[in-house]
């Protein structure tokens, strides 16, 4: 069984690398460079969510831990829905940004119901 706090932190690295570019969007417009510079780390979070999206099942149950991180994955949920609505579409570098946010919008909501699952499981 693997570890909830690694996997935990692991992901909420890579979603809080957004935050960054989030704050700093509402003082400016997100350039086509600094939408550049993101496009990586979109990929790396979304591989992230891929691979918890793979061994979910594998992680040792806590029903604390969970239910946290089902909340920690909807605030993270909204935070890149946020940022993605701010996207403008136009500018290729924001497209490749728009696309990548809406994958890892869906695995967020995935991950948030595979462990819902789970605790609802494991406690009926």
């Amino acid at each position: 069984m693997l570890d909830m706090a690694f996997i935990d932190n692991t992901l909420h690295h890579f979603i809080n690398n957004w935050a960054h570019y989030e704050e700093a969007q509402h003082s400016h417009k997100l350039g086509d460079a600094e939408a550049k510079e993101l496009i990586p780390i979109a990929e790396r979070t979304l591989a992230m969510v891929d691979g918890f999206l793979e061994i979910v099942d594998e992680l040792n149950y806590d029903k604390e831990h969970f239910e946290e991180l089902v909340m920690k994955l909807d605030d993270d949920y909204e935070q890149l829905r946020d940022f993605k609505s701010r996207l403008l579409p136009l500018i290729a570098s924001h497209a490749k940004l728009a696309a990548l946010s809406d994958a890892i919008l869906d695995r967020l909501m995935q991950a948030q119901n595979r462990l819902g699952l789970r605790v609802l499981q494991r406690e009926h």
